[in-house]
């Protein structure tokens, strides 16, 4: 992995979901008032979701950039 990739690895992998976390709890159970059982569950399922299209995204992305001598034996 070059370091364009790590660093969008990073970005994508760990920094938008805390922020995503930290922002959705806040507005939902702080400012709203809603429950925070509900609030948590709303946010890791939409989590879960974004994993899952965020690694398909990233793993066609990084077989493209690949070339057959990138593969070692």
């Amino acid at each position: 992995m070059n370091e364009k990739t790590k660093f969008s690895f990073v970005i994508l992998f760990v920094l938008l979901p805390i922020i995503f976390i930290i922002s959705s709890i806040s507005w939902r159970f702080f400012i709203v008032g809603k429950n925070l059982l509900a609030v948590i569950i709303d946010v890791f399922g939409i989590l879960g979701i974004y994993y899952i299209f965020v690694s398909l995204l990233f793993s066609f992305v990084s077989i493209k950039k690949m070339s057959l001598r990138d593969i070692e034996l």
